[in-house]
């Protein structure tokens, strides 16, 4: 009997932004699969068209992972790209049936419904990164329709990445009523990345116009409504007026990347705090802080997170589910209220001050976050796959 052929549905290939920790998950789970138990395949509904996807996909084949893109990503017409890329996946289907597919988008668990549908035999597994109650949060009725509705009806395992966002699935009227319940296996990341990271600190400092003798605090991420930058900024303008010597640094892009920059202005911090864009060699831009700073409003697992764990720097997060799943307040980090500038400044102020603790702090999470290795986590999906394939071909 063949082995079972697993494919991974992504947002797309690119992980410097939208949907990024996500796709970075989906990506890390193929690749770190038992390429002698599993066929493995990563699909990613749109191509972003940059440099890092096509890079990202000619490293994946060498491995000997299958890629795919469903249809390039027009900013204008995203429902007719949504359209293209379904048809796309629905031809390369036929010609190369899966066994499994598991969704790690809202966009993307869409089509594997429908193909579920069109083959009960299919398995189809997701897994919801950002919090059931967030996805199509600007359209409440296709969440009801989807999320309440039709996924547990229809999907065979549905994977929570935070232990919050595991309880909102089970919470469901649907859910409870078939006694299905949702499992919770958490974000992970390749913690090998982060061992044997050369970075010239002081070089990359001044490709940012960071000054010699700074203490950088920075951050990663979507400049998005959810991260809560606008409340990151404001509390910039204080810390810097308590450490003269602080700089502020945002790698990432987004919707709100202009307001932010105007904000930034408005506040007088042109050159204080830093837009740095996406970055693919964000490794190395972790080593380069003094303090990691999550101003987030909500989350699932955040990978950034553990990834700064990692990396051995310092981090500071908002008191939210998912953040404090990774940092404990007082043993491996520190936490404040999301939305509360003042309190967020002076979080950072404490951190900044006290040298030592974030010296112990950065160790003890660099221990702790190991428990999130996705060489552990992935043991847990191959599990679910046998499972569900040994169901299929006994049905």
């Amino acid at each position: 009997m063949p082995n079972p052929r697993v494919i991974q549905i992504l947002h797309g290939f690119s992980i410097e932004g939208a949907g990024g920790g996500a796709n970075r998950f989906g990506i890390e789970l193929a690749k770190a699969m038992n390429p002698d138990k599993f066929q493995r395949a990563v699909w990613a509904l749109w191509d972003f068209g940059t440099e890092e996807e096509r890079a990202r996909r000619a490293e994946l084949e060498k491995q000997g992972l299958e890629t795919f893109v469903g249809a390039p990503w027009v900013e204008s017409q995203p429902y007719q790209g949504w359209w293209q890329a379904y048809r796309a996946f629905a031809r390369q289907l036929k010609q190369t049936p899966a066994d499994i597919l598991n969704s790690h988008s809202e966009f993307g668990d869409v089509p594997v419904l429908i193909f579920k549908l069109a083959n009960l035999r299919l398995k189809v597994v997701r897994t919801v990164h950002g919090g059931h109650y967030r996805e199509w949060n600007r359209r409440p009725v296709r969440r009801a329709l989807l999320t309440q509705f039709l996924y547990p009806l229809f999907y065979d395992v549905e994977i929570g990445v935070g232990p919050r966002v595991m309880d909102e699935l089970n919470r469901r009227v649907l859910a409870k009523a078939r006694q299905k319940e949702a499992l919770f296996l958490p974000n992970a990341i390749n913690l090998e990345r982060f061992l044997h990271v050369n970075v010239d600190v002081a070089e990359k400092r001044r490709s940012l116009n960071i000054p010699e003798g700074s203490l950088l605090i920075g951050s990663v991420g979507r400049l998005a409504e959810q991260k809560g930058y606008t409340y990151l900024i404001e509390a910039a303008k204080t810390v810097i007026q308590h450490v003269p010597e602080a700089y502020f640094v945002l790698i990432g892009e987004g919707p709100l990347a202009e307001d932010l920059q105007a904000q930034t202005r408005r506040a007088g911090l042109d050159g204080r705090v830093v837009f740095a864009g996406m970055r693919p060699d964000v490794e190395a831009w972790y080593a380069c802080l003094d303090l990691f700073v999550s101003s987030s409003l909500w989350e699932g697992l955040p990978t950034v997170i553990m990834e700064s764990m990692a990396s051995g720097t310092p981090v500071l997060g908002t008191d939210i589910p998912g953040t404090r799943e990774l940092v404990w307040a007082g043993e491996n980090g520190w936490l404040v209220p999301p939305a509360r500038v003042g309190e967020l400044a002076q979080g950072i102020l404490d951190a900044l001050e006290a040298v030592d603790l974030r010296r112990r702090f950065a160790r003890r999470a660099q221990e702790t976050v190991k428990q999130h290795s996705i060489l552990a986590v992935v043991k847990n999906y191959e599990n679910i796959y046998n499972r569900l394939h040994f169901s299929r071909q006994n049905r």
